[in-house]
């Protein structure tokens, strides 16, 4: 699947990250190109903060909705808000793990929702494997790359705790055609994301195969670092 050009205004590199040790790098922090963004780990006292969560489960919620909704949708017997893709308990339980990273508009305390612009969720899968997902940008400010440095941020995240390789998954249509999707897929590849598997959901999520509408698999792509 995807990739774009590489970011490098204010993100820790590869070899910067070579230059430092992984002990030092607990907490790392990009500056996306959008006008001094910060994007950092959630930290744990923001697991407390309800308001934040509700609103960024709202956000991601209402993105993910209006992404199924093109194009007939994924997902049968479902109503806009009903059983969303995030809910607070989920996104406190990601801050808790310190999986969870935000971007935030520049010079904002770092604690109101208002300042959120977006989120990803990253984890190692094993000593070698990242994994980023829940990859999120408020509309307000997409098309100034925050997805792409969103992204580099995952990546970096994982290559200074040992990863060699980067994977997502991505639920996609199965015969017949989401636009949404198909350029999604294409920015993946663009980032240098290759599908490695073609998963059937029954397998991977044995719970959601009788909630879809349309064919679908999950495609995992990986890219290495």
């Amino acid at each position: 699947m995807a990739s774009l050009p590489t970011v490098t205004n204010g993100t820790l590199t590869s070899q910067d990250a070579c230059k430092r040790s992984v002990d030092e790098i607990t907490v790392s922090e990009v500056t996306p190109p959008i006008a001094g963004a910060t994007i950092a780990m959630a930290p744990s006292a923001l697991a407390d903060n309800t308001a934040l969560l509700t609103h960024l489960k709202d956000v991601i919620n209402l993105v993910y909705d209006t992404i199924d909704s093109a194009h007939g949708g994924f997902w049968k017997d479902r109503q806009p808000g009903e059983n969303g893709r995030s809910s607070v308990d989920e996104l406190r339980g990601f801050i808790l793990a310190g999986q969870l990273a935000l971007a935030w508009r520049p010079d904002s305390s770092q604690t109101e929702a208002a300042d959120l612009m977006g989120c990803v969720v990253v984890k190692m899968l094993d000593p070698t494997t990242g994994y980023f997902g829940l990859l999120m940008c408020d509309p307000a400010y997409r098309g100034g790359r925050l997805g792409t440095a969103l992204v580099r941020f995952a990546e970096d995240w994982a290559r200074v705790r040992g990863a060699h390789v980067m994977e997502l998954s991505c639920l996609m249509p199965e015969g017949w055609r989401h636009a949404f999707k198909e350029r999604l897929a294409e920015w993946y590849f663009r980032l240098g994301y290759q599908v490695t598997r073609v998963a059937a959901i029954a397998d991977e999520v044995p719970h959601l195969g009788p909630l879809l509408k349309q064919p679908a698999t999950f495609r995992i792509a990986q890219k290495v670092l």
